[in-house]
């Protein structure tokens, strides 16, 4: 008894360090960068790149429903409202979820819109356990055709709660912060 006590009190301390809250929108931690990254260009063009809408949802523990974690729509929906006010023309797209190389599949949607920016959105890293699911949510912003990222932000998302809003709120805010907008 006292054995399967202490297995489930570390195995719960092991839980509890694996889980990453998301700090509020208005976070103080400032967007990553690589360290050879260029100065922050305005944003006038943005090609927003999004996961296809099974990517946002995860089967819960015993696998009988899936739960909804991030919707791109509402992400690209939500920054878009944001941005196209301060002038940037926002052009979404949806990955198919079997690229290889994601700049094949953006060619038609970029060769229309003509970029500044790309800002790709992907969901992954998903945690089951009985006891927390937790998935991550990482969008990275690059200069036009660049393979270098500029900036990035990775944030932990939980199943029915989708922020997906608040996620595009917060995003707008750093960029607008940095010097994009």
């Amino acid at each position: 008894m006292l054995r399967r006590t202490m297995t489930l009190g570390l195995g719960c301390g092991v839980l509890a360090a694996c889980v990453n809250v998301p700090p509020p929108p208005n976070g103080d931690k400032p967007l990553s960068q690589p360290a050879n990254a260029p100065p922050p260009q305005k944003i006038q063009r943005l090609l927003v790149w999004i996961p296809p809408a099974l990517a946002g949802e995860i089967k819960t523990p015993g696998g009988t429903r899936k739960a909804p974690m991030f919707s791109g729509e509402r992400f690209a929906a939500e920054l878009k409202k944001q941005l196209e006010p301060r002038g940037v023309e926002i052009g979404v797209g949806t990955s198919s979820g079997f690229e290889l190389d994601r700049r094949d599949e953006q060619k038609a949607l970029a060769a229309r819109l003509k970029p500044t920016h790309r800002l790709e959105v992907d969901v992954g890293s998903a945690f089951v356990s009985q006891y927390a699911t937790v998935g991550s949510m990482r969008w990275v912003l690059y200069n036009a055709a660049d393979t270098q990222p500029v900036r990035s932000r990775s944030v932990a998302i939980t199943p029915n709660r989708d922020d997906s809003v608040a996620l595009a709120d917060d995003a707008a805010k750093r960029l607008e912060a940095e010097g994009f907008l």
